[in-house]
């Protein structure tokens, strides 16, 4: 069986399985109420996740994102408190807001040839820390925090029983879907992160693929940042704190190698999903917040291992490409 079938197979019946228990453990999990309010918080996860993924398959990997989402919240909530621009203005340069910190990322990546990590580890801390110094020159905020927009504050409300931005969410997956299945860039991202090397001869430009990726979580981020400032009506410096940790948890859960070359995203839509429930359930079982990140954690070293062994296990069968290799030298 393809790995990547294999893969998301196993997390659709952990998604299923999770439910069951935790449906069972608490009466009130299995509610329409709660099922939404799960769809709202993996949303959140998911936006970013669709841009993550570009720069995951590319080989890279992108950890300011929690920093970036703040920085756009903040940004957008100031502008629409103080500014009295139009909500449209406001929306589209947070958005470009996003977009070009994800491209400050891409750029630093490619022209100074700094390790990925490297890059998004330091822009981490100075997009949080420019979102602290923000607030902290925001008197203001203090004595009228909230946003006093009734249109703004739409975004963060719902259409029946389904929120905005879930909406907003399954719009995105099906726009990076198309792009990584029905493009060109698509074909070079995968290209790219499975021999980086033999992309740049066949002329596809490397930096420009791994630059668009970063932009492109970048723009994901601003849109997470609009969102949640929309369902808070107010910004704080805390936002998206840990939020890289539960986008990339669900991405490789979803099937992405962190090795780049492989990844899609009905993958990351499953990830998302099977991360929100196990966020969900097991606090209303009532399992410890300080336990989460144990558990993500498990869940990702689960992952990566599933990931190993599998690989190691193809490789064995008969008619296995690396069998073909040996036997031909």
């Amino acid at each position: 069986m393809n790995r990547n079938i294999a893969r998301k197979l196993t997390s659709i019946l952990l998604l299923l399985l999770m439910i069951a228990v935790f449906s069972v453990q608490t009466p009130l999990f299995f509610t329409v109420n709660n099922l939404s309010s799960i769809l709202r918080e993996a949303s959140f996860v998911g936006i970013i996740a669709c841009g993550m993924t570009f720069v995951i398959i590319t080989g890279g990997i992108d950890i300011s994102v929690g920093s970036t989402m703040a920085l756009c919240a903040m940004v957008c909530s100031n502008l629409l408190r103080f500014t009295g621009a139009p909500l449209a203005a406001v929306l589209a340069v947070t958005a470009l807001l996003g977009l070009a910190l994800g491209f400050v990322n891409g750029l630093l990546v490619t022209k100074l040839n700094i390790p990925d990590f490297i890059v998004t580890l330091a822009t981490m801390n100075i997009y949080r820390g420019l979102t602290r110094a923000i607030n902290a020159t925001d008197v203001e905020s203090l004595k009228n925090p909230m946003i006093k927009n009734a249109s703004f504050k739409l975004l963060g409300g719902r259409i029946g029983l389904i929120y905005l931005v879930v909406i907003a969410f399954f719009v995105l997956v099906l726009v990076s879907h198309y792009l990584l299945r029905h493009t060109r860039l698509g074909l070079y991202t995968y290209a790219v992160g499975s021999n980086a090397q033999a992309a740049r001869l066949t002329g596809i430009s490397f930096a420009g693929i791994k630059i668009f990726a970063f932009a492109f979580t970048g723009l994901a981020c601003g849109i997470a940042g609009i969102m949640t400032a929309a369902r808070m009506m107010t910004a704080t410096t805390e936002i998206g704190v840990g939020m890289e940790f539960n986008v990339i948890a669900a991405i490789v859960i979803g099937g992405c190698s962190l090795q780049g070359g492989r990844g899609d995203m009905t993958g990351t839509l499953i990830g998302t999903l099977l991360m929100a429930v196990i966020n969900s359930g097991i606090v209303q079982i009532g399992i410890s917040t300080y336990y989460q990140p144990v558990i993500k954690g498990g869940i990702i070293l689960a992952a990566v291992l599933f990931d190993i062994f599998y690989a190691n296990y193809s490789k064995r069968q008969p008619g296995s490409k690396a069998k073909r290799g040996k036997t031909a030298d």
